[in-house]
């Protein structure tokens, strides 16, 4: 293969994988997380829209007018008052990001609601309350569970005064929040309070925009539409939203049509604040029902005044009583909500992109706040369309490949360095003048580190191919490692042993006698070879070393510096498989079959090469090596077929087992419990379990000498299976323990007299 079609081959397979890291759901975690992170942090600071002003329930107004740090139990005259007085200096909109579901004094009330209904411009807040209702079936069995979604309003009285209700469900996880909703599906396609509060703080511009939308439907029925008088007659703000969505959702073009007739008008019949509004109208009507928040900063960063100092204005100029701190209201929206300092245990804030390492998180009302600038503005944060997306990341990939597998090494590296600084630059410019966000984590924090290392992994596979064909050779006689110290240096064969942690595991086939008897040895030798085919396979697929093969036994271990899970558990795989492979063996030689035992420990052994003078071999040395051989040959004894040392199967999941007991191996002056390998959990039947079940029953009876007991249970045993070798083995004990009783500081080890 050429060079080139190399470069064009690997170029394509860097685009594709960027495309693969795309799509799975955890890649749009990481977008949010880590790259809107960093664009945010990268843009800075932006100045919010000046309309918007945030009155904020804080510390200091509690200590100023001496309240009570929980909010509900401020006295609602203070809303009232404040209501009054934003009414006075000219608010456009008054938006509570506060609950009033439970009623206070009917006095106190009573002045708020006044106040509300006189201003004919609040909003109040409205929650919703998610219940779950578990399903069953006509069994009484449990399905599933149904979440309800109820909303819960304001007291009736400031329900009816205000001129809309509106909720605004945010996650409250321990996640960024990213995204908020523009209408609540699952709420019945409400819209949210920043949706509510810009269609009344453009009620100014609606007739135009109720003309334009005539124009294009001129068939559309006037009772659904109604003009803003009577909207606010009505009390009609939310119905009308839902109507103008269902139709917008219905009809898609008609967006598209009223925007064309703006561009149409030009600035010589539309002003500049009559097209920004009606703009906004129509693209939050045709919008998704949620849209990415596009942050202005950290909390703080809006035109925020204290509660108690909102209540001294007194004039449209901002001018307050005592204090030099000034604001104008008029033509602004304000939005009265909980400040970060005043909330317990700050249940109201929210993880964001400008979340402080100090723990402030930017509260509700600002993120509120900020979804509503957003839409005042048109300016929400937008993500590359799917298609798009998937285009940037692959042609860059692309590129990146190319010009990584082009050009000499150090020349690629500096290219490499600089085509990601040009596309964060690129991504950036985008993100602070459009809003457009870019994906920046696959390309740069992923692709191009892949592609440098791809660089060189690729390179160095080049320049030892060579190499591999003489390892190939060795290979049939010796493992990679010891190929691989060989060939660094030939002379010192004996600085290859060395102490590790392995795993042991030996093999051997019954009746192999016989067969070498009754077999020619070319024909018993191609026999062989085929039967160690496939004992080989398992064990090289599952990372193994065949260590040594005598007759009719294997010997393979798994080796590592230090103690490890996932060594131990690829032997057990390799176990499982060797069983498998034998069952095809004898399937495929129906007349002769070889059926095999296999013994596991693990421990530390000593492992190189092992010999002199011009004969060495590699292997394993060990108490640990003499013992997986005496746990194989336990299976002529317990009628089993894998045995395993329990320092095997320490902190294994997803494998069956059962312990068989402790047993002083023949010749061995340590106990070791061992464990009848089964299979994997996920494979067993319930006959399975209940077999173990018994089986564990009778293991404990019997070291507790309870003879009678242990024999029920190993008769349980048998009932299922009643070539149960284990409990057949056990049975035979208890009976003759029965007879002639153990010592009194027996502990339920097994003496084994003979291997």
């Amino acid at each position: 293969m050429s060079r080139s079609v190399k470069t064009i081959g690997i170029s394509l397979g860097a685009g594709l994988l960027g495309v693969i890291l795309s799509i799975p759901p955890f890649s749009l975690d990481l977008q949010e997380h880590l790259g809107l992170k960093l664009l945010f942090h990268l843009r800075g600071t932006r100045r919010p829209a000046s309309e918007v002003i945030i009155v904020t329930l804080d510390r200091e107004s509690v200590e100023a007018l001496n309240l009570p740090t929980k909010t509900q139990r401020w006295p609602r005259t203070l809303h009232a008052q404040l209501v009054q007085t934003l009414s006075r200096q000219g608010a456009t909109a008054i938006i509570f990001d506060l609950l009033f579901d439970e009623a206070h004094d009917v006095d106190v009330d009573n002045a708020f609601v006044a106040a509300v209904g006189a201003s004919e411009n609040v909003v109040l807040c409205e929650s919703i309350r998610q219940d779950k209702i578990p399903i069953t079936d006509s069994s009484g069995q449990y399905l599933a569970d149904l979440n309800i979604e109820t909303l819960v309003p304001p007291i009736p009285p400031l329900a009816r005064s205000a001129l809309a209700l509106a909720p605004f469900p945010l996650p409250k996880v321990p996640i960024q929040l990213s995204q908020f909703w523009m209408f609540k599906a699952g709420a019945g396609n409400l819209p949210t309070l920043p949706v509510v509060a810009f269609f009344i703080y453009a009620s100014s511009h609606y007739d135009s925009f109720y003309h334009l939308f005539n124009e294009v439907r001129p068939d559309s029925d006037p009772a659904l539409l109604p003009h803003w008088d009577e909207i606010v007659i009505q009390r009609g703000v939310e119905e009308t939203l839902i109507a103008f969505r269902e139709i917008f959702n219905r009809e898609p073009s008609i967006a598209q049509e009223m925007l064309n007739q703006i561009e149409s008008r030009g600035s010589n019949l539309l002003d500049t604040t009559e097209r920004k509004m009606l703009t906004g109208l129509i693209r939050m009507f045709q919008s998704e029902n949620s849209r990415y928040l596009n942050f202005y900063g950290p909390a703080g960063t809006f035109n925020t005044l204290s509660y108690h100092k909102a209540l001294s204005v007194r004039d449209c100029s901002g001018n307050t009583k005592g204090d030099s701190t000034a604001t104008g209201f008029e033509g602004k929206i304000v939005f009265v909500g909980l400040s970060e300092n005043l909330r317990p245990q700050r249940q109201d804030g929210y993880h964001t992109v400008f979340s402080q390492k100090n723990g402030v998180d930017i509260s509700g009302v600002e993120i509120a706040a900020t979804a509503f600038a957003n839409l005042l503005e048109d300016r929400p944060l937008t993500p590359l369309k799917w298609p798009m997306h998937l285009f940037i990341v692959f042609a860059f990939g692309l590129f990146l490949g190319f010009i990584c597998f082009s050009l000499p090494m150090g020349v690629a590296t500096v290219s490499v360095i600089v085509i990601g600084v040009l596309y964060l630059s690129i991504a950036l410019i985008c993100f602070n003048t459009q809003a457009l966000w870019i994906p920046v984590v696959i390309p740069l924090f992923f692709l191009l580190p892949l592609a440098l290392l791809g660089t060189v992994v690729c390179r160095y596979c080049i320049a030892a191919k060579e190499r591999e064909v003489i390892r190939k050779a060795f290979g049939y006689f010796l493992p990679d490692p010891v190929i691989d110290q060989l060939s660094k240096n030939i002379g010192d064969i004996n600085a290859n042993s060395k102490v590790v942690y392995g795993i042991c595991l030996y093999t051997d086939a019954q009746q192999y006698t016989t067969l070498s008897e009754a077999m020619e040895p070319k024909e018993l030798s191609q026999f062989m070879n085929r039967y160690y085919e496939k004992l080989f396979v398992p064990v090289k697929k599952c990372g193994g070393i065949v260590s040594d093969v005598v007759g009719d036994s294997m010997m393979a271990i798994w080796a590592k510096s230090n103690p490890d899970a996932s060594l131990r558990a690829a032997a057990c795989h390799a176990a499982l498989g060797i069983v498998q492979a034998i069952k095809v063996f004898n399937r495929e030689n129906e007349q002769i079959k070889l059926h095999t035992r296999i013994g596991m420990h693990a421990g530390h052994i000593l492992i190189g090469n092992i010999g002199a003078v011009d004969h060495y071999e590699y292997r394993p040395v060990g108490d640990i090596v003499n013992t997986a051989s005496r746990m194989e040959s336990m299976n002529k004894h317990l009628g089993t077929q894998i045995l395993v040392s329990d320092q095997v199967l320490h902190l294994l999941d997803g494998f069956m087992t059962r312990e068989l007991g402790k047993f002083l191996l023949f010749g061995k002056s340590n106990p070791v419990v061992i464990y009848e390998l089964l299979g994997y959990i996920k494979e067993m039947n319930m006959e399975q379990h209940q077999l173990c079940h018994s089986f564990e029953e009778g293991l404990n009876a019997y070291r507790q000498k309870s003879w009678d007991g242990a024999m029920d249970a190993f008769a349980r045993t048998l009932s299922i299976y009643r070539a149960d070798g284990p409990s057949i083995f056990y049975k035979k004990r208890c009976e003759g323990f029965k007879q002639h009783p153990p010592d009194e500081n027996w502990d339920g080890t097994v003496v084994m007299g003979q291997k």
